[in-house]
């Protein structure tokens, strides 16, 4: 039986301020609602396997030091969500990988 591709589930503002609030400093469900997020980007791009594990780790470790950055900036009161705020710190990771990782063009 093929296995399907969990796939990003946008939810609401509230929901992601809720999971930045929890008080878990390592953000564990936080980084389990971004995982299809971060899988999704680096899908739009070829490279390595190692590679793809070693930005994916990258990636995810970012995701307590933009949670913390965010809930510090106050930008929680803003009219953005913290997942399309995380996509500046997806998007980093991937330029500072240069030659290693090609777009796929669509």
């Amino acid at each position: 039986m093929e296995q399907k591709k969990k796939q990003f589930q946008p939810q609401s503002k509230e929901y992601e301020i809720a999971l930045l609030q929890k008080g878990d400093p390592e953000f564990k469900e936080l980084k389990e609602h971004l995982i299809p997020l971060i899988k999704s980007a680096l899908n739009h791009f070829i490279m390595s396997k190692e590679t793809y594990n070693q930005l994916y780790k990258e990636i995810l470790e970012d995701v307590s030091v933009a949670a913390k950055r965010f809930l510090k900036s106050g930008r929680q009161d803003k009219d953005y969500k913290f997942s399309a705020y995380y996509t500046w710190y997806i998007s980093q990771r991937i330029e500072q990988a240069g030659d290693k990782v090609t777009k796929i063009k669509k």
